[in-house]
């Protein structure tokens, strides 16, 4: 049915998640650019949920902590694996975050093409002409909403995350150089 490296492509999500636990800050660069439901292999999804749990909570996006926080789920197994072994496997290959933009849109793009697949071959069942089009074109304006939708962060969603981190910034030691203006620091 899907294709590998068309429609969906292992090594691409091996990379997107292991980047995210080599690099605490690597996450806040996809945020919003990808969703779990993007990825084609289900360990991989939960192993993305877990990361974008911790990354909400404020939580390091480590190895260790995303196994620690798929246990606490009550994930034990992936697949034939034991969930250590398949989140450690996951950063294996993993030795740079520079591409992890570009791997990040080229997943997003599998992903549309297993979902266009999915619409295009489908069947309409017993709607008739005018209704399955119809029902083509509303899939379709969903799947384009989502993604459209997912490209941007809703401002929201940044005063958040903002707000987050000035509480966290506020009672540590400032390094840098100071603007002379102390409100400002």
């Amino acid at each position: 049915m899907f294709q590998e490296n068309v429609h969906y492509c292992t090594e691409l999500e091996k990379a997107v998640i292991g980047a995210c636990m080599i690099d605490n800050k690597a996450f806040g660069r996809i945020y919003g650019l990808i969703g779990a439901e993007m990825f084609y292999h289900e360990g991989h999804t939960l192993t993305f949920n877990a990361i974008s749990d911790l990354w909400s909570s404020n939580e390091p996006t480590d190895i260790i902590s995303v196994y620690l926080r798929m246990s606490k789920d009550g994930i034990t197994h992936i697949g034939h694996y034991s969930t250590a072994y398949f989140v450690s496997s996951l950063i294996v290959h993993v030795t740079s975050t520079a591409a992890l933009e570009y791997h990040a849109i080229k997943l997003r793009e599998m992903y549309i093409q297993r979902e266009m697949y999915k619409i295009t071959n489908s069947g309409m069942g017993n709607l008739n002409g005018p209704d399955a089009i119809e029902e083509v074109s509303r899939k379709i304006m969903k799947l384009k909403e989502k993604v459209v939708v997912d490209s941007f962060l809703g401002i929201d969603h940044v005063l958040v995350n903002l707000y987050k981190h000035m509480e966290q910034a506020k009672d540590k030691d400032l390094s840098g150089i100071t603007t002379g203006f102390s409100r400002l620091n």
